[in-house]
Parts: C-alpha cells; structure tokens; sequence
C-alpha cells in the first residue's frame, strides 16, 4: 500500500494505526523502518510510545513487557504472538537477518538509496518479507523531486487513487486540484472580504470552505487503474479538515508568498500539495547534446596516461 500525501494528513497516523492493529488482532513479525537511527529514537519518543501507553488495549496487552531495560525497548518491542522491530535506512543491520510479515516505512523519501555495500533499503526489506505468503508493505512519505521521489515512482505503479468529492452546488464528483485541466487555479480570492474558495470544475460555482466537512463525508477513493495489485493513495492539504492543516485561505497566502522564490515554491509543491517538485527550465536532448561536439586539435588534447 501506498500513501503519497502532503504534509500533516495523518500519513503517519494511518502507520501508527496499522501496527495498533497488528499488535491486537493479526500478530506476527513487524519492522517499522524510519530514514535514520536518529529519526528512530525521536520517532519512537513522540509517536509510537504514545499509542502503546495511551491506548487500554495496548497498555493491558503489553503489561509488565514495557519495563524491560532501555536497550532492548529502543528498537524491539515484544507482544503477544509477535514481536516489533524498530530499524533506521542507513543502518545495514536494521535490514538484516529475520523475516519480517509486516513493514512500515515511513518518510521513504527521505531513505538514502544506498545502505553501505548493500544497496537499495527497499530491496533489502523486500527480501525479508518473501517468507511470508500474506505480507504487507506499507509505503508512506510526501514526495520530493520528480524523478527522484521514490514515493512518486511506488504510487506511479500503483493503481492510483484519488479522493473525489461532490460540489455542494451541482453533486458532480471531483478531485480537488491546485489546478484544473484547462489551466485555471483550482482556489480563487474573492475580491470581497479577501476570503478562499473552491471553483467547481464543473458547474464553476464558488465552494465555501464550510462545505468542505459535508464533501469530505461523502467522499470516495476512485481508482484510476483498478486492475492493479498494489493500493496507491494520493492526497493534497486541499483537503485539510477544518480545524487542521491549513485553511484555503493560507495555502493561498503560501503560494503567493513563495513567487520568486524557488526553494518556498518546491516547499509548497511538496509539503502542501503532496506532489513532486519538476525543476524549471529547459532540458537537452541526447541527439542535440551529442551534435554539439567539435573536433580539437591533438596538442589541446589532455595526454592518455
């Protein structure tokens, strides 16, 4: 399963629930793999130690398992029926030895695309897994650079799902868009009272934000090639609810503030919009690269040594 979403969409809580899942009701083998060791301790502290203490089934699941010495409760957690790995990317050690029938990544890409002389980390997952018939992999991260992104080319092969939602004005379904097909801005500033809305990309109404609880209800995953076996998930701060995230009124006000400014615009596409950032400019092709070459004299040569 894949989770290409924008930053702050509960990409990570949707892991978090998975492994509360497993530990209750489906135990076995699992290894949640962060981008470093260092990741691994911070990861741990703020995120999953709150969902094992705070949540009763955990809590009475674990019991006197959770007061086991430092050391052991860093990177492995025992429960019931199965046991938790706790392993960073740039550590060939985290990504050895055991089978594993579940993994969670988290922030693929900020994985390094290799780990010492063992290459690719999620090949080195892949291969901890094969043991298992009915294995799980669960991809999540907000993407980064096009061709560059590994969370873009796993949701690419995906079958790709997008969340469509109904216009309140005329019921057509649709995904929310920075920008429609046709080029106009999916948001809009009304002149009065300076306030965000959605334009329909289909009846071309204005869709307060107030609407968007009742559309989101009501929304449904869409899948684009539905024959596909891998589960790809795609989401944008467009869709924040209200109460989190950024209203529409402030991804507006990030947009304009990042014109001009080439790091805020890459920001923007990544962390609020949950898509791949394609550099500016001009690209050569190999045919015209390669009728760019020129005949030098020998004596300006560099000698072959």
């Amino acid at each position: 399963v894949v989770v290409k979403f924008g930053a702050q969409l509960g990409k990570t809580e949707v892991g978090l629930n998975w492994i509360g899942y497993v530990m209750a009701h489906a135990p076995g083998p699992m290894l949640v793999v962060v981008p470093t060791l260092e990741v691994r301790k911070r990861w741990k502290g703020q995120r999953l130690d709150p969902l094992l203490s705070e949540t009763p089934v955990l809590r009475d699941l674990l019991g006197s398992r959770r007061t086991r010495d430092a050391a052991h409760s860093e990177d492995m957690i025992d429960f019931p029926g199965g046991v938790l790995v706790l392993g960073g990317a740039n550590s060939p050690a985290s990504l050895a030895s055991m089978p594993i029938r579940y993994v969670l990544c988290d922030e693929v890409d900020r994985f390094p695309w290799e780990v010492g002389q063992e290459g690719d980390p999620l090949g080195l997952i892949d291969e901890r897994t094969k043991a298992f018939v009915r294995r799980k992999v669960l991809l999540v991260s907000t993407p980064t650079v096009a061709g560059a992104s590994r969370i873009e080319a796993e949701y690419e092969a995906s079958d790709q799902r997008e969340y469509h939602v109904p216009c309140p004005h005329c019921g057509e379904y649709q995904v929310l868009r920075w920008q429609h097909d046709d080029g106009r801005f999916g948001l809009s500033v009304l002149p009065v009272g300076n306030r965000a809305v959605y334009v329909c990309a289909e009846c071309g109404a204005h869709i307060e934000e107030h609407h968007k609880t009742q559309m989101l209800a009501r929304g449904k995953w869409v899948p684009k090639y539905p024959g596909r076996p891998v589960h790809g998930y795609t989401l944008s701060g467009l869709y924040s609810p209200l109460g989190m995230g950024f209203d529409w009124g402030q991804i507006w006000a990030q947009w304009e503030s990042a014109q001009g400014d080439t790091s805020k615009l890459k920001r923007f596409y990544n962390t609020t919009l949950g898509e791949v950032w394609r550099e500016q400019g001009e690209s050569l092709e190999s045919v015209s690269l390669l009728s760019m070459r020129r005949e030098f004299p020998a004596a300006l040569q560099p000698l072959a040594r």
